[in-house]
C-alpha cells in the first residue's frame, strides 16, 4: 500500500497486476502479463513497484517466474531479472534473490544490474521467503531455517535451525514459520535462532502479522486473529491466504473471490 493505494494480483484477471484506492474502488490494470498463480509477491520501493511474473502457463510445469518493477510515475513496467526467481528481498540499494536455476543466493543492483552470486556453490533446494534484519538475510531452505550475515567473507558460513519451514514472516526481532510436516505456527527469536515456541499446533496454511495482531487460515478455510503470542484467538471468516495491508485484511474465500475484512471492527 502507498499513499492509499493497494497493489494487487487480480483473481478476477488471470491474477495481473492491479492497483485500487482505499475505498477499494477505481480498480486499474497495470500489466498485462497474466500469472498462473496469485505469487506475484509484490513489494515496495521509492516510486517503484517491484513483483514476480510468471511467464509460462497453468498447464506448463514448473512454472517460471522472472522479476519485474512497475514505475508509479512514469507507468512503465519493465523486466529486471530473467532467472527463475524463487523469492526476494530489497534492502539498502540491492535486490537478494534466490534462484530456482542454479538454486543459488544471488544480489544485484534496483535496476537488475551488476548481478553477482553469493554462494559459491548451489545450494541443495532454493531459499524461500528471503527477508533482511540487522543486516542479516534470513530465509528457509529444506529442513532449516538459516541466517547469513551480509557482511561475512565466507559465503558457506550459515547458521541453520532444523525447522522444516514451509513459510516465515520476520517480524520484528522474531521469525514466524509454518512447520511443513506439523503445519504448526511456531515463533522463534531472529538474532539467536531460540526460544522456539508453538503459538498453534497445527493445521496452518498461511499467515500474514499487522500491529500486535497475527492472522492465520487453516486447513479448513477458516481465518483467526490472535496476539502475537498466540493469545486471544478469534474467528473472523471462511476463507484462505490472508494479507493485512492498511486497515484492511484481503483474503480469498471458498470460491476463489476476493473478499475483504475491516481490521478497525
Amino acid at each position: 500500500m502507498k499513499d492509499g493505494t493497494f497493489y494487487f494480483a487480480n483473481p478476477d484477471d488471470e491474477y495481473k497486476l492491479y492497483s485500487m484506492d482505499s475505498t477499494l474502488q477505481n480498480k486499474a490494470k497495470l500489466s498485462d502479463q497474466a500469472n498462473a498463480s496469485r505469487r506475484i509477491s509484490i513489494q515496495l520501493n521509492g516510486d517503484k513497484l517491484f513483483y514476480l511474473q510468471n511467464t509460462r502457463a497453468s498447464s506448463e510445469w514448473p512454472f517460471r517466474y522472472t522479476l519485474h518493477s512497475y514505475d508509479l510515475t512514469s507507468h512503465s513496467e519493465t523486466k529486471l531479472l530473467d532467472y527463475n526467481v524463487n523469492s526476494y528481498a530489497l534492502h539498502e540499494g540491492w535486490i537478494y534473490f534466490s534462484t530456482l536455476d542454479a538454486a543459488s543466493i544471488c544480489k544485484a543492483k534496483l535496476d537488475g544490474t551488476d548481478v553477482q552470486v553469493l554462494t559459491e556453490s548451489p545450494l541443495a533446494s532454493a531459499a524461500i521467503d528471503i527477508q533482511v534484519l540487522n543486516r542479516q538475510l534470513i530465509f528457509g531452505r529444506g529442513e532449516g531455517l538459516y541466517r547469513w550475515d551480509l557482511n561475512a567473507s565466507d559465503s558457506q558460513s550459515w547458521d541453520a535451525y532444523p525447522a522444516y519451514p514451509y513459510a516465515l514472516v520476520v517480524y520484528q526481532q522474531d521469525v514466524y514459520y509454518i512447520n511443513a510436516h506439523t503445519l504448526g505456527l511456531h515463533k522463534i527469536t531472529a538474532d539467536a535462532f531460540t526460544n522456539d515456541t508453538v503459538i498453534v499446533e497445527e493445521g496452518v496454511l498461511s499467515f500474514t502479522i499487522t500491529g500486535n495482531a497475527l492472522y492465520y487460515a487453516t486447513s479448513e478455510d477458516m481465518i483467526y486473529r490472535m496476539g502475537l503470542n498466540g493469545a486471544d484467538r478469534t474467528f473472523i471468516a471462511e476463507g484462505s491466504y490472508p494479507i493485512a495491508a492498511g486497515n484492511c485484511l484481503f483474503y480469498y474465500n471458498t470460491d476463489e473471490e476476493m473478499k475483504e475484512y475491516n481490521l478497525d471492527e
